[in-house]
């Protein structure tokens, strides 16, 4: 169970005046031993001076001295006399330290000396409340509000004490009051929040935290409890949301780790769940509820000894912590220490004896052991606390049986009358409760409704495909032939100690298991995935899924397959000889652990297939079995599964595996038994005869039966359903011709009844030519027969359909459908060489048939013969120039052969002639996406998911699309879709984080790829990604660490090498340089962005280096590759600027006075790139009240919308003369309700987006109440920053250094305007210089600008943290520099273009250098 944590921390208010007065700096310690060398002098003439003992006190407190203030308290305490100021100060002083005992005895003298005076009250109550006393502390609040009923301190304060004691409507009242007497107050509102909430208010509640964060914004406890309630009401976006705002500002808060790993347990996402837990311990090692909660997490994962160690964590920090007990217990039972598991349980119901959760453990493990009177008295006791409790009901009716006058027939009638109340769980429990409860009272009709009304609800929600189940088992026979397996022998792990129990669930493997378990040489495992587990170890992509990945091992991966599964049976009992693992569903590996394991035990045990279908669809199974939840579907896997074991039967050695049937067991039991121990290689003990008494744990479906003698009462049980079965019965029959033709194969084989197990046959070599009568009468029906082969190779049942194939080329060695049957099966199979033998056997039969010449084509195509390919895939559509699968299987040979445009073109022809062709759309969209076609390629990815709509690859291309659009929420969605389809998707989890980078929301961003990375560790994009999530939080030393990881799994990505290189300044021996240059000495082997990228990052090291002459060098390479890949006009960008000044004219601000939107006053700081803005915007966001946005696109895409609105082209100032003068309000109020969301307690946002000076009149418009500052740097300063830098956003005119000056002069003109037509006090310019020069003036002057007062946080911008993720992120960081200033002369040699486009001669050096 996962309790969520919030953080209900009640703010004690002082009783100052000036309570809202921010803190002083701390006191550098220079300071405080000045001042203590000041008070030491006082005192040395005047020992007894009060304030002056005092004020020693706090000065040795700060300097660490707790011991010597206390001292010094004491003795301002024997000069206190009865001056109630005095004590009042001395409580506070105890209070700094810690000693709440003794200010509550100052607080109470001072209140005894000054009956009238509400502080020392007020800090009385505090202190009470502190000292966990609050119904004293209620007592006193309450006398001094009979003082002064109005003061908002002590009603405040009076709630806190009140919600202590849990009185949450009154303390309700006096939060309300201290707000009506102080509006502005902030902890009030999230005092009243908390009470909400813990009254489950959560609604009211989010309004109250919400008013609080506009009072006082940023503060991280109302931010955690806001995204508590918003987890509560199942808004679970807004809770992240809240969660990690509350993280961005206090990145160590436990509690928001803690209810974040909750978010992500009850999503079922175990490695975000981990994550966060383990980040909440790891800041509060003393989180009882996180370590519980942590264990939950790696206990759902798998990871059992490091869940059990965090269970014992959390118990040790709270031994009467139920739940943990519970819970504990549970991972025991996970790990079969049953014994354990019981104690732990009955610790945990000592703690909480009425939890029926608990009782219900506690019973299914006596149950696994074999104490069934005892697990039945824990089920009564569970029942008699709830009887409604339908899951113990459930596992109370496997226990004991129902009888006619059964007392549960009762309540569970109650609930099916109120069934549609209950939730979709409970309601599943209830009906296989009464489905086996009628069964047992012989009543099949009732039953069967139940059991069908259970079946359904838990077949729609489980995610089953059953044609690729059924797939697999067929690849599987068509994988593991017969030579196959005798060509990879030999190479195995030779003990004889595994013995495999398979069939179907339900077949009688339980009896079998516990039958050998009960001989003193055998250990019965029970039903353990170990086998999967170890070949899982194996499927990759290099290797491919199972069984495919077979032709990838190599003879020593099977023999570490075979080690891999030993090493999972840790702690075998002394003298097993044997090991019994009776995973029914091995039957798919039958094959693999022969070659694993040669000398393992087999032994195959089948029921009557009616039965054993039956008896799995009145299981509700613990473990996964979702083919069980149809009649149709269960009929059809059985069917698969019989055909799968038919196969084992003809390709396995003889001798490996022994078939028993259950109804034979039954009949005669020792014979069986016997036999059965014999395959094992053991001599017969009687004590397996008496299996029923063995004490082993059980932990199957079978768990009460194997505990009884054998009895015949499950063998045709299925007839008392009759023919209500006939979805069952028709799924398992097979068609009318099969046996005739599996008869005919084998030659002597004639069907059996259903019940009777078949012979083990044994292969033979004889190939004597089939009975010409019985071809004949074979050959009458050929026409059914092929569309038998047809039908069974449609349904993935390549066996049969090879079988049958092959049986008509013996009688009709040139029957068409025939060939072609087989060359498709044998290319499946990956037989090349055999399909394209078929395949051209078939073409010389019809040489006019298309599908036959394009089957050869996909033959050579598979080899990577694709020249081939071409040949007959242009034969191919010669015959059928419409054929939709030739043209997807061509445009796949286009496409290896890099000819997109024509694969683009086949793909579009398949999709015209079959438009549900999936395929093709996929590929297609991929294509179109590659090319850079967006809108067609979403189309594409569209249709696919109209007919798959959980295919998670095509949600994540299709997020990939919206992504690159900027519809960033929307890629999201899609993201998390695919998430969900396919929980181990690192890509998806990957691009989840590159899109949540983009929208700055970087704590999510670093989640997300930390998850791609435990998943697919090499997967350096998310440590690039992660890097630069780091930096923009200013956590340079993790950043750097990501980078250099990232560039070990990606040496020669270079855009990584660059970020590495903005990291910091290179030094003569750094590291860096060597991986650097051996890139650059083969840059012509580099794609164009590569070049860039690295030229980029050498010019960066060079300059650090002072070697400006190179550095310049691979600047120019850089910029002249860069400019050469942007389509830019760069005339028509000027044109655009020399236009400005003709429509934002006088007249044009006279048309739309009285528009815009007025509700605030946001501020854009605009100007060329590296000009200063973000050295400005970081002043300004260092201002309580300012939210820095970073650098928005949202104002230029709204004049775009504006334009599509009105219908006109965008072209850019050309359009405002055709926009309505009500569109400038349209376009303000659009711009409010996209930005501001990003901080919606602040006064002011600022939008950096230096570009948007070429809209500074539109923005006026649209606000006449914004402040715009213009960031001005030196011309040739700002021009050669911008040419060192390779810009993440498109600045295409930075490339060229003389449209580089060119842009700057347009830039200049476009601002000279501005001034001229806005009205006063609008624009201000700020010279960097000026403020490099002068920080404190010109911020002063930037502020009264904006309408804000001064606070000398702006002063210390670089401590500021918040996000930055512009090109000076790393120099905001720092205090305010000059060394940039003038920086343009280390490159002077080499700026003649520039200069000349800037208008401009190259100045004379600085007097001081020459």
């Amino acid at each position: 169970m996962n309790e969520p944590a919030l953080a209900f921390r009640p703010r004690l208010v002082s009783a100052s005046t000036n309570s809202g007065a921010p803190l002083p700096s701390p006191i550098d310690g220079r300071a405080l031993q000045v001042a203590e060398e000041a008070y030491r002098k006082v005192l040395a003439l005047q020992p007894k001076h009060f304030r002056t003992l005092c004020s020693l006190a706090t000065v040795r407190l700060q300097l660490g001295d707790a011991q010597e203030a206390r001292t010094l308290l004491d003795r301002a305490a024997d000069t206190a006399g009865d001056s109630a100021d005095l004590h009042v100060m001395l409580g506070k002083a105890f209070a700094g330290l810690g000693d709440l005992a003794k200010a509550t005895s100052h607080f109470a003298r001072a209140a005894a000396l000054d009956e009238s005076s509400i502080e020392p009250r007020l800090l009385l109550g505090g202190a009470l409340y502190g000292l966990g006393d609050p119904a004293a502390a209620v007592r006193h609040l309450e006398a001094a509000l009979a003082i002064d009923g109005t003061n908002p301190d002590l009603h405040q304060a009076l709630g806190l004490a009140l919600q202590r004691l849990g009185q949450f409507e009154r303390a309700i009242s006096h939060h309300e009051a201290a707000l009506a007497a102080r509006p502005q107050f902030a902890a009030a509102a999230s005092s009243l929040g908390d009470a909400c909430r813990q009254l489950g208010r959560h609604s009211e509640a989010i309004a109250h935290y919400t008013r609080a964060l506009a009072i006082e914004p940023n503060v991280p406890t109302v931010l955690l409890n806001l995204g508590g309630c918003h987890q509560a009401m199942g808004e679970t976006s807004a809770a992240i949301r809240s969660l990690q705002q509350a993280l961005a500002l206090s990145p160590h808060l436990a509690e928001a780790h803690y209810n974040l790993g909750n978010i992500h347990l009850d999503m079922k996402s175990w490695p975000g769940a981990i994550f966060h837990y383990e980040r909440a311990v790891t800041e509060r090692p003393d989180f009882p509820e996180a370590h519980n909660n942590l264990a939950n997490a790696l206990e759902s994962s798998g990871r059992h000894e490091e869940a059990l160690s965090h269970y014992d964590e959390a118990l040790r920090l709270r031994p009467d912590y139920a739940i943990a007990h519970r819970n504990r217990a549970d991972s025991l039972r996970n790990v079969q220490r049953y014994d354990e598991a019981i104690a732990g349980y009955q610790a945990a119901l000592a703690h909480d004896p009425r939890d029926t959760t608990t009782m219900n453990h506690l019973a299914g493990v006596l149950t696994i052991v074999g104490r069934l009177d005892e697990a039945g008295r824990a089920y009564e006791s569970a029942l008699a606390v709830n009887p409604r409790s339908i899951g113990t009901h459930l596992n109370y009716s496997v226990v004991k049986p129902f009888a006619v006058d059964d007392a549960r027939w009762a309540p569970l009638q109650e609930l099916a009358a109120s069934a549609e109340t209950l939730t979709e769980d409970a309601r599943i429990a209830l009906h296989f409760t009464l489905g086996r409860a009628y069964a047992d009272v012989k009543d099949g009709e009732r039953s069967l409704l139940h059991l069908n009304a259970g079946n359904s609800l838990e077949r729609r929600r489980i995610n089953y495909d059953e044609n690729q189940a059924l797939r697999q088992i067929e690849r599987v026979r068509t994988v593991f032939s017969k030579a196959m397996l005798q060509a990879r022998a030999g190479h195995g792990d030779p003990s004889d100690a595994p013995v495999f129990v398979i069939g179907m669930p339900r077949s009688g493997t339980s009896l079998v298991e516990q039958l050998l378990a009960s001989h003193p040489a055998v250990h019965g495992a029970g039903e353990v995935n170990y086998f999967a587990a170890a070949a899982g170890l194996f499927t990759d992509r290099a290797r491919g899924d199972y069984p495919e990945m077979l032709a990838k091992l190599s003879d020593a991966d099977i023999a570490s397959l075979a080690r891999a599964y030993h090493e999972r049976f840790t702690s075998l009992p002394a003298g097993s000889r044997r090991v019994v693992d009776k995973m029914p569903s091995n039957f798919l590996f039958a094959g693999l652990i022969h070659l694993a394991l040669p000398n393992a035990h087999i032994i195959h045990v089948k029921r009557n297939p009616i039965d054993t279908c039956l008896s799995c669809y009145t299981q509700l199974f613990a473990e996964p079995q979702p083919f069980a939840y149809d009649l149709g579907e269960l009929g059809r896997y059985y069917r698969a599964y019989d055909a799968l074991m038919s196969h084992w039967r003809a390709v396995l050695p003889e001798g490996v595996m022994l078939e028993v049937t259950y109804e034979d067991m039954v009949r005669d039991f020792d014979a069986h038994a016997r036999k059965i121990v014999a395959h094992c290689g053991l001599d017969w003990d009687d004590a397996c005869l008496a299996f029923h008494e063995n004490g082993r744990p059980v932990n199957t479906a079978s768990l009460v039966q194997v505990r009884k003698p054998l009895f015949s009462g499950s063998v045709g049980r299925w007839r008392m359903y009759g023919d209500r079965l006939k979805p069952l019965l028709d799924a398992l029959g097979t068609e009318a011709l099969r046996p005739t033709i599996a008869e005919a194969i084998a030659g002597m084989r004639q069907p059996q009844p259903a019940n009777v197990a078949p012979p083990v046959v044994t292969p033979t070599t004889d190939s004597r030519p089939f009975d010409a009568t019985r071809l004949a009468s074979l050959q009458t029906l050929a026409d059914g027969v092929v569309a038998v082969a047809k039908k069974l190779q449609s349904r993935g049942e390549f066996g049969d359909a090879e079988q049958i194939f092959k049986l008509i080329l013996a009688g009709q060695p040139t029957n068409f459908d025939a060939l072609v049957g087989l060359g498709m099966i044998s290319t499946t199979a990956n037989r090349l060489d055999e399909a394209k033998d078929y395949f051209e056997r078939a073409v010389a039969v019809n040489d006019k048939s298309a599908e036959a010449r394009g089957s050869i084509g996909a033959v050579e195509a598979s080899a990577g013969r694709y020249e081939i390919a071409v040949q007959h895939y242009e034969a191919a559509l010669a015959l059928a120039p419409s054929h939709p699968g030739i043209l997807y299987a061509f445009a796949m040979v286009r496409q290896n052969q890099g000819l997109i445009d024509e694969a683009i073109a086949l793909l579009r022809r398949a999709i015209d002639n079959k438009p549900q062709h999936l395929d093709a759309h996929f590929a297609l969209g991929n294509l179109l996406y590659t090319a850079g076609k967006d809108i067609e390629a979403a189309r594409c990815y569209l249709k696919v998911l109209d007919f798959s709509p959980e295919h998670a690859e095509t949600h994540n291309n299709i997020a990939n699309v919206l992504l690159r659009q900027g519809h960033r929420e929307r890629a999201i969605e899609h993201y998390k879709r695919a998430i969900a389809s396919r929980p181990d998707y690192a890509d998806a989890y990957g691009n989840l984080g590159n899109a949540y980078l983009e929208l700055n929301r970087l704590e999510e961003s670093i989640e997300q790829n930390l998850l791609a990375i435990k998943i697919k560790p090499e997967r350096f994009g998310s440590y690039n990604n992660l890097g630069v999530a780091y930096q923009a939080l200013g956590r340079f030393e993790e950043a750097t660490a990501a980078f250099q990881k990232a560039l070990g799994l990606a040496p020669d990505d270079a855009s990584i090498h660059l970020n590495l290189a903005n990291m910091s300044k290179f030094k003569p021996d750094d590291s860096r340089l060597p991986s650097l240059q051996r890139l650059l000495e083969r840059a012509d082997q580099l794609d164009q962005e590569k070049q860039i990228a690295a030229h980029f990052a050498m010019g960066k090291a060079l300059s650090d280096l002072k070697d400006y002459d190179g550095s310049f060098s691979h600047l120019h390479k850089a910029n002249t590759l860069k400019r050469k890949s942007m389509d830019y006009d760069h005339e028509q960008r000027l044109g655009m600027m020399r236009n400005v000044a003709s429509r934002f004219t006088p007249e044009f601000f006279r048309s739309v006075a009285g528009q815009g939107d007025e509700s605030w006053a946001p501020i854009f700081i605009v100007g060329m790139p590296r000009s200063g803005t973000t050295l400005m915007e970081q002043v300004l966001a260092s201002h309580s009240k300012v939210f820095g946005a970073g650098e928005l696109e949202t104002f230029k895409e709204l004049v775009g919308e504006s334009a599509s609105r009105q219908k006109l082209v965008p072209a850019y100032p050309d359009l405002v003369a055709l926009l309505p003068p009500e569109e400038m309000t349209r376009l303000g109020q659009d711009y409010t309700t996209r930005v501001r969301p990003l901080a919606p307690t602040a006064e002011r946002i600022v939008d950096k987006m230096p570009l948007n000076f070429l809209f500074v009149g539109l923005i006026h418009a649209a606000f006449p109440r914004a402040r715009i500052i213009n960031t001005r740097r030196d011309p040739l300063d700002n021009c050669v920053s911008c040419y060192q830098l390779l810009f993440t956003g498109a600045q295409p005119f930075a490339y060229d250094l003389t449209e580089l000056g060119q842009y700057y002069r347009g830039y200049e003109g476009v601002m000279e305007h501005w001034h001229k037509v806005l009205p006063p006090g609008i624009l201000m310019d700020v010279q960097y210089e000026d403020l490099v020069d002068d920080l404190e003036g010109v911020s002063r002057r930037v502020l009264d600008h904006c309408g804000l007062d001064w606070e000398d946080a702006c002063l210390d911008f670089h401590r500021t943290e918040r996000t930055v993720r512009t090109a000076s992120l790393m120099q905001v960081r720092e205090p305010i520099y000059r060394r940039s200033i003038g920086s343009w002369r280390r490159y002077e040699k080499h700026l003649g273009p520039l200069c000349e486009a800037l208008g401009i001669e190259v100045p004379p050096p600085p007097a001081e250098a020459t």
